[in-house]
């Protein structure tokens, strides 16, 4: 379950760093639950400080959010995981770091709101349907970094009309 602070004061005798060791201690133990949730909630900030322990962005985890609309990933994930955003059709806006190596399966397949991509230069391989129907997506860019898109990545991304 998600856990909210309501802060009123810190005069009441918890320091910042005493407060800052609980909420740390809330985090390490939260589960994929709790970003579930906070997406489902629409709320990018705390699904920023959530996945601030996690390495890569697991399967499905977000799959068929459709409250999701705008998400900047944290530079801990090397990972985007298979469907990881997979029909996510409210999602207009991702902000993939610079620490991704790899953009899995069908990992935004059908979110058909976003517009734009930019794939930083640190992925080197795209998976199969990794974009596909996303219907809305008018430009992309694919650094040269990138030594496997797997077929059909941008299947049916029928406004796409800029690729760089």
């Amino acid at each position: 379950r998600l856990i909210t602070f309501q802060i009123k004061s810190l005069k009441n005798g918890i320091s910042k760093i005493k407060l800052f060791l609980m909420l740390l201690f809330f985090l390490i133990n939260l589960n994929d639950d709790a970003i579930r949730k906070a997406a489902e909630e629409n709320k990018a900030d705390i699904i920023y400080l959530l996945l601030l322990r996690k390495q890569k962005i697991e399967n499905d985890l977000f799959k068929g959010c459709n409250s999701l609309t705008y998400l900047c990933i944290p530079s801990t994930i090397t990972s985007i995981c298979n469907d990881a955003f997979s029909k996510c059709q409210s999602l207009r806006q991702i902000i993939i770091p610079s620490s991704v190596k790899e953009i899995g399966q069908r990992a935004f397949y059908g979110c058909n709101l976003l517009t734009d991509v930019k794939i930083p230069s640190s992925v080197t391989s795209i998976g199969k349907f990794a974009f596909g129907y996303c219907s809305s997506l008018t430009e992309i860019e694919i650094p040269s970094s990138i030594t496997v898109i797997k077929e059909s990545t941008f299947n049916q991304c029928t406004k796409l009309n800029k690729i760089t």
